[in-house]
């Protein structure tokens, strides 16, 4: 028996190296039916906004599956055979047509093939008429069937069996027949399909086309449409494949819809701050109004509320980034859940301070202070020398200016509070001080002044309560009291100053004098008709030139 030398397939029909039957369209083909096409439809996300666009991904292939099973050998030229495919536990879902069959190229293993009987929809057969071609056959031939059963998956196989025989076969069980192949199972793989998938697929959203998706070219077996739903809600979506002159039309639909949530907005609250009033509108974005809010989980910061409105408000009372859910159902019953954050700053705070505005040496006062706050205040004495504090007691030590300033540094919560720094004027007690009578309101004092051991009043301007007066002394001898006082608003030293004749005019300075020194006595001591000042120290701590 002589050998047929077998032509390999052309590529456009799969390059098949023996003399192949092709159940489906083929280049080489000059006219054929549709093959089945099947369309799904995926999305890329299930928006949290209205306004987020997601990818709607349409994915056609054809719906055929390849099956390869050897022929018989020992044909010459001319024999009439029948092959018979069997599908043992499936259908065919899409119809086995004769003009989607081809003979490879001569010398030919058939010169013929041909839909004898069965492979309609729903049938689980189908019988070839074939004619042996020129070069006879003598060695297996292996048949190819691009055939569409139902229920396919790519983990599942189809069982079937092949016969083949002279004669017609009929029937479920066909007499006369050899049996070339099972009943076996063959796990399968989706071949990539005989021709290129093209056309258009248009996508809809509740019925209604979607804007600039009404015609998606197909590339390499899929088209993607990218669209912002206008509103919250579920939709049905659907893509429809247009078909082409290889493939039938199909459609898919997204499994489950299309959710798309309510968005909340701003999902970055504006900052707010302790102890500070605060307010902030939320809004439902795509949903129909009105709409409620709440708090699905997390807390807001102490001392904030949101309301079923959407509005965020109260005074925060600790600080630091706090993050919360808020969900919003809207009329529809449409829903959406949002993560929210916001930023809680430090409060600022004040500190009152109230101390008196003069003191005398040797006496002390509870210090009183509060913060805004509620935070305890702390003191910073910077005239260590005048005054000291300890434990919340302030006691004055020497004559000058008690410099003293309430702090209150700050907490997790709170800034630091300003600190300003306050004033006292310790003024030395006793000795033999003149008598003297003041109306500072009115601008206005008597002096009383011991004159040759007579006590002698008069009237004068007084210059103000940032001065004591040291005396009334005749310094320049012209028979006529002087007014002579000394600033306590200096710090430790204070100027001594002079009105002739009591007289503001004529003011001078005389000397600085340290506030612990006093006058124990004035006049005119040496009797040389000029009056005298007797100073002596008072202070703790004398030095070389403080003796006492």
């Amino acid at each position: 028996m002589n050998e047929a030398r077998i032509s390999p397939l052309p590529q456009s029909c799969f390059g098949i190296i023996r003399a192949v039957f092709l159940l489906a369209a083929c280049a080489c083909s000059s006219a054929q039916a549709q093959l089945a096409s099947t369309t799904s439809l995926t999305s890329t996300a299930n928006p949290i906004a209205a306004a987020q666009s997601v990818g709607l991904l349409s994915v056609i292939r054809g719906a055929v599956f390849s099956v390869r099973f050897p022929a018989g050998i020992g044909r010459s030229v001319g024999d009439g055979l029948y092959y018979r495919y069997d599908l043992i536990d499936t259908k065919f879902a899409a119809q086995v047509v004769s003009a989607n069959l081809t003979t490879p190229a001569s010398p030919a293993a058939f010169s013929s093939i041909a839909v004898a009987q069965g492979g309609r929809i729903g049938d689980q057969f189908v019988v070839f008429q074939t004619t042996t071609g020129g070069g006879g056959i003598t060695q297996a031939v292996e048949i190819q069937l691009n055939v569409t059963p139902t229920a396919l998956s790519s983990t599942s196989g189809i069982t079937f069996s092949v016969h083949e025989t002279a004669l017609s076969a009929l029937g479920a069980m066909p007499s006369n027949t050899a049996v070339l192949a099972g009943p076996t199972t063959r796990q399968f793989a989706e071949l990539s399909p005989p021709f290129a998938i093209t056309g258009t697929v248009a996508f809809f959203a509740n019925g209604t086309a979607v804007p600039a998706c009404t015609a998606v070219p197909v590339t390499t077996g899929s088209a993607l449409c990218n669209y912002s739903f206008a509103s919250a809600g579920t939709f049905t979506v659907t893509a429809n494949y247009s078909g082409n002159a290889n493939y039938a039309a199909s459609n898919g639909t997204l499994s489950g819809g299309q959710v798309v949530s309510i968005d909340v907005s701003p999902p970055v609250l504006s900052v707010a701050a302790v102890a500070q009033a605060y307010t902030q509108s939320l809004t439902a974005v795509g949903a129909s109004l009105p709409a409620t809010f709440s708090v699905s989980s997390g807390e807001l910061p102490t001392g904030l509320t949101l309301d079923v409105a959407g509005v965020v408000s109260g005074t925060p009372l600790s600080a630091g980034g706090f993050e919360f859910f808020v969900r919003v159902t809207d009329t529809a019953s449409n829903t959406g859940t949002r993560k929210l954050s916001l930023t809680v700053n430090k409060g600022n705070q004040v500190v009152t301070f109230n101390p008196p505005a003069n003191a005398t040496i040797g006496t002390s006062i509870n210090l009183v202070a509060s913060s805004s706050a509620g935070l305890p205040v702390s003191y910073s004495i910077s005239t260590p020398s005048v005054c000291q504090v300890t434990e919340l007691v302030l006691r004055f030590n020497a004559a000058g200016n008690c410099v003293i300033t309430p702090l209150q540094n700050g907490d997790a919560n709170y800034f630091a509070a300003s600190a300003t720094p306050r004033a006292i004027a310790v003024l030395a007690p006793g000795g033999v001080q003149p008598l003297r009578l003041r109306s500072v309101a009115q601008s206005m004092s008597m002096n009383g002044n011991l004159v040759s051991n007579v006590l002698q009043f008069t009237t004068a301007t007084d210059p103000g309560a940032n001065f004591r007066t040291v005396g009334l002394i005749d310094i320049d001898g012209n028979k006529k009291p002087d007014l002579v006082f000394q600033s306590i608003a200096q710090g430790e030293l204070g100027d001594v100053s002079v009105w002739q004749d009591v007289n503001p005019a004529s003011n001078r300075v005389l000397r600085s004098v340290k506030l612990l020194w006093r006058v124990d006595a004035s006049g005119d001591l040496d009797g040389d008709g000029f009056g005298d000042i007797v100073w002596r120290f008072t202070g703790q701590t004398p030095n070389v030139d403080d003796t006492g």
